[in-house]
């Protein structure tokens, strides 16, 4: 074996507060295995660095912190060539966990994936007053909505940027290695034009993937006939003005709108009286949206859903008493990229279907469920402890058929989110075989965002409360 296939083999990590570089030398480091021996030990460097030489990535164990201040500790993993791999969290025992147990597993989807997303990755320079005129040297984080670390990029001798796991149709936090550093953030196309601009406030770069619609939108209002009505109050009217229902389940909408009619709320108020005489019926909401509504951002299919459940639940509906299904622009009426359409046409695909389900029709509630990190696939402490009971059932019950879906919240891209959910439950089906589950019991599929559950149902964009709720992997037996 090399010497670079040896060192690549490390297990390399950083501990942090609050940014990695924030904490201190000379801090005893030791990993132990799953019975508790100790296998390794190192010291932190000034930054907090530290590396495992006689451990492995492919090696499942736990990492302990020999520092009394140690609540509130994070601690990222990196690879040998300096690239984010993922994050550890304290758990009840004062330790960090690290589990290989499906990465082999996950390696050629997650190569697909970087693949498929390698147009949409996030790209950027940084400048103080010229593009080019700010030097290597910098350190680039970006973190979720939740505060979670998602990744780490280097900045090279020109200013430019990239991040491996981020696209530009998630919303982002950055922050610098070296925090009182003026300097401009301007964000890139993979063309290498730039599309958007970083904003700091408190020494914190936001970027929103609904800017671009929201500038959109203000230079709409800007624009005057000289008539005294802007092209926004005309934009605005239009969305005000649903068609009336079409067929007796269904309810139309106007252009990017998701207001609901009088006719509707009526259709709306018979199946609420429906649930009044029997709590136990369930309500389906299947919203859809007009390609001509993208805007490569939002979900108008969502928007319709979250409209039509708060309004169910305004009514004394509780959530779990509703199924939604936010299909976008799948299953269109008339399908538009063949030939052209007329508005009316297009008013056909901009709908939703309310109606009460029959009781063969109604989705029992999972077995299991599996919760995973914003974009991630990979099972973390608390769903292998949701991967052993599994197991465990299934030994006893060897008989039992498997079923395993795979979601998402609404953040991130329709098609993105798309192959998250496909690999948490690739991910997952592989595990389970490799473990001596027979493969033809096991069947899978993958929503993306399609079905939302809790507050998500109720609300779009997805509230952050509720988003580890919806990224998941949901198992029933049969």
């Amino acid at each position: 074996m090399s010497r670079l296939s040896v060192l690549s083999e490390f297990v390399r990590g950083q501990i942090y507060y609050n940014l990695p570089g924030d904490y201190k030398e000379g801090i005893l480091v030791y990993a132990f295995d799953e019975d508790g021996n100790t296998v390794d030990s190192t010291y932190t460097d000034g930054k907090g660095n530290f590396t495992f030489k006689r451990l492995s990535q492919s090696e499942n164990f736990s990492i302990r912190v020999m520092d009394e201040d140690d609540e509130g500790l994070k601690v990222a993993l990196f690879n040998y060539d300096g690239s984010f791999k993922g994050l550890l969290f304290l758990d009840e025992n004062m330790s960090f966990q690290y589990s290989k147990i499906i990465l082999e597993a996950a390696s050629e989807l997650e190569g697909e994936y970087a693949k498929d997303q390698s147009q949409g990755l996030l790209r950027g320079q940084i400048y103080q007053k010229l593009p080019g005129d700010y030097h290597e040297g910098l350190t680039v984080y970006a973190f979720d909505a939740d505060g979670n670390l998602i990744d780490v990029a280097e900045v090279d001798e020109e200013g430019n940027f990239e991040f491996t796991k981020l696209t530009k149709e998630q919303d982002y936090l950055f922050k610098f290695s070296e925090e009182d550093t003026e300097f401009n953030i301007s964000l890139l196309g993979a063309d290498g034009k730039e599309f958007d601009k970083a904003y700091a406030t408190d020494g914190e770069w936001k970027y929103s993937k609904l800017q671009l619609d929201q500038y959109k939108l203000r230079a709409l209002a800007a624009k005057d006939d000289g008539t005294g009505s802007n092209a926004m109050d005309d934009y605005l009217k239009s969305t005000r003005k649903p068609l009336p229902m079409v067929g007796e389940n269904t309810m139309s909408y106007g252009f990017r709108s998701a207001e609901i009619s009088e006719a509707d709320q009526a259709h709306l108020d018979a199946l609420v009286q429906v649930y009044e005489d029997n709590p136990q019926a369930v309500i389906s909401i299947q919203s859809y949206s007009d390609p001509a509504e993208s805007t490569g951002n939002g979900s108008y299919s969502a928007l319709r859903s979250a409209a039509i459940a708060q309004y169910l639940h305004s009514k004394g509906v509780p959530v779990t008493n509703m199924q939604v299904a936010n299909w976008e622009a799948q299953k269109q009426i008339v399908d538009c990229s063949v030939q052209p359409c007329s508005d009316e046409e297009r008013s056909m695909n901009r709908r939703a279907n309310v109606e009460i389900l029959a009781p063969e029709l109604i989705q029992p509630a999972p077995d299991f469920v599996f919760e995973y990190n914003f974009n991630q696939w990979r099972l973390d402490q608390n769903a292998e402890n949701v991967a052993f009971h599994l197991l465990k059932t299934l030994k006893e019950n060897s008989g039992s058929e498997v079923r395993i879906e795979g979601f998402t919240d609404t953040w991130g891209s329709f098609s993105s989110n798309d192959r998250i959910s496909e690999l948490r439950a690739k991910n997952l089906q592989n595990l389970l075989i490799s473990k001596g589950v027979d493969e033809s019991k096991i069947t899978m599929e993958s929503h993306g965002e399609i079905i939302p559950t809790g507050d998500c149902i109720l609300f779009y964009p997805c509230p952050v409360s509720a988003r580890t709720q919806n990224h998941r992997v949901e198992v029933r037996l049969k």
